[in-house]
């Protein structure tokens, strides 16, 4: 998870390296940039593929429907990128969730291998940022389970309620294309030379780019849907094991984080303006929740 409480230890290795917790989080900041200009990349294919749509000039059609794809190509190279930092800092946050709440220490040589795949933006970001080796988890209980379960549960609810936010957002925005799409489909239509074959395959397909982008955004929305209800379960199940009668043992927590991690592996990313917007208001819930606990 790349967001959290307030305190957290420092992870640093050896003296003057910059934190692991700095470098994690610096990763999931270049992952979310790359995604952000994939997503920008893809609004110019919508736009030139719906224009393609409409205006009757072959040649500018033409030009469009390559635009469209090109733009569609590069922005798929973009969700690459960031799959692959998003990959290294869920890599990162196991090993620093860990250590920071059962007192494992990391290995060095997977703490060197760790460091050694970080890109220079993200390195260049951790060095100049040294507030982000501070401030992830709210938890001051003595390390052990609890602790880490204290850091786990916090992480689920920070990314439950987020999900919950984007899956209502997504929603929203899947209806928009899907009404852009029709138009353009219906535009597309209305203008077609029924005696150029070209013209028809142009359109054809500047209408098409809209389609995937509009296809994409469902398993978008999907996934952040089915993401809040799974951790919203193992909220439940993490609740569950704050028995009056004793502490939860090292196996049960190790279980949930693992399922924790299956989820992470595969959950959508929440942009940083969500997370801002709505920081102050689940610090404050997360506060409120953790003091009655």
């Amino acid at each position: 998870m790349n967001v959290g409480g307030e305190t957290a230890g420092d992870q640093s290795g050896p003296e003057g390296d910059v934190p692991l917790l700095a470098l994690m989080r610096a990763e999931f900041t270049v992952s979310k940039s790359w995604r952000r200009l994939g997503l920008g990349l893809q609004l110019v294919a919508v736009v030139a593929g719906i224009a393609g749509t409409i205006i009757t000039d072959q040649q500018f059609v033409w030009a469009l429907s390559l635009t469209a794809l090109i733009a569609l190509l590069l922005g798929y190279i973009c969700q690459l990128q960031a799959e692959r930092a998003r990959a290294l800092g869920e890599q990162t946050r196991r090993a620093v969730v860990l250590a920071e709440g059962l007192g494992w220490p990391i290995e060095p040589r997977r703490e060197a291998a760790l460091r050694l795949a970080f890109d220079r933006w993200a390195t260049a970001i951790a060095a100049a940022s040294p507030d982000l080796g501070r401030g992830y988890f709210a938890s001051m209980a003595p390390k052990g389970p609890a602790r880490l379960r204290d850091h786990l549960q916090e992480s689920v609810f920070w990314q439950a309620q987020l999900s919950s936010q984007m899956a209502r957002y997504t929603l929203a925005g899947v209806v928009a294309m899907t009404l852009v799409l029709l138009t353009g489909v219906l535009l597309a239509l209305n203008s077609l030379d029924e005696h150029d074959a070209r013209s028809a395959f142009a359109k054809a397909l500047a209408a098409i780019v809209p389609f995937l982008v509009t296809t994409n955004a469902v398993r978008l929305w999907w996934n952040f849907h089915l993401q809040a209800a799974a951790l919203d379960q193992l909220d439940a199940e993490l609740e569950r094991t704050r028995d009056p009668a004793g502490e939860p043992t090292e196996i049960d927590v190790l279980r949930l984080l693992h399922e924790y991690d299956i989820l992470m592996m595969w959950a959508p990313e929440v942009p940083d303006i969500i997370y801002r917007w709505r920081r102050s208001e689940l610090r404050q819930r997360w506060s409120v929740r953790a003091s009655g606990s």
